[in-house]
């Protein structure tokens, strides 16, 4: 039988979505290191959870820098995202 490693991670939001972002992805960069298969992330990662943000920090699909950035990295460390 195969083994999974999942990886669950935590940490400050602030309300600078490419900062957020960025601490993702550096999470994300270091579960892979260690042999991460899966990588949860925190609900809301990017933005403050407050409801009066949702609009603020919303993003179409096309043009998403979150989802364009978490793509990326989970290509170039071949894990499974939630």
């Amino acid at each position: 039988m195969e083994k999974i490693k999942i990886a669950l991670c935590q940490f400050i939001v602030t309300d600078n979505k490419i900062k957020n972002v960025d601490n993702a992805v550096k999470y994300i960069n270091e579960a892979s290191r260690n042999e991460a298969n899966i990588v949860m992330l925190p609900e809301m990662f990017n933005c403050p959870y407050s409801n009066k943000k949702f609009y603020e920090y919303s993003e179409s699909k096309e043009e998403s820098y979150t989802l364009n950035r978490l793509s990326e990295t989970v290509k170039k460390n071949n894990i499974y995202l939630i």
